[in-house]
């Protein structure tokens, strides 16, 4: 009987050391991956948002924000657009002309001023995640003689969209 237990240790101790043998030449892969999701964002003075830019009807200067700051990591659209179609308004309807440009160079430039009386449309190429910075403008059209139009808050809501593309 002692003779079966140490036939059977023997074969115990070859199983295990051919399975360890058999274990240290198994060789796998281990695929990885990941992915970075469209990232677009805007701001304005440094701000999260544009706060109110207070127009002087009694010049054609130009008026405007210090700083428009656009970051996108894939190529985007942005879409300008005015809730009174380009126009200041006023009491009793009144309607004060204006436009408006993005300047700065690069993506964030408007190529100019333009008339919001729809809206302005560009699609642009990534900034590589940098931030690209312009200012923002607006403009009077034609001088407002003081007096020729009746007192009160003239206004309109600028909309400005920033959307990746697919």
């Amino acid at each position: 009987m002692k003779t079966n237990h140490i036939l059977f240790a023997a074969a115990t101790a070859v199983a295990l050391s051919a399975g360890a043998v058999q274990a240290n030449n198994l060789s796998g892969n281990i695929p990885l991956s990941g992915s970075q999701g469209a990232i677009c964002e805007q701001r304005w003075n440094n701000g999260p948002t544009p706060g109110t830019l207070v127009v002087n009807l009694l010049t054609t200067s130009n008026q405007g924000f210090s700083s428009y700051n656009v970051r996108c990591n894939t190529n985007f659209t942005r879409t300008m657009s005015s809730a009174n179609n380009g126009f200041l308004v006023g009491p009793l309807g009144t309607q004060i002309d204006y436009e408006f440009s993005i300047g700065g160079g690069g993506i964030t430039s408007t190529g100019g001023f333009v008339d919001l009386n729809v809206p302005f449309v560009q699609s642009r190429a990534s900034t590589g995640g940098a931030i690209q910075t312009g200012s923002i403008t607006v403009r009077v059209k034609d001088t407002v003689v003081s007096g020729n139009i009746p007192a009160g808050l003239y206004s309109d809501t600028l909309t400005i969209t920033v959307v990746p593309n697919p």
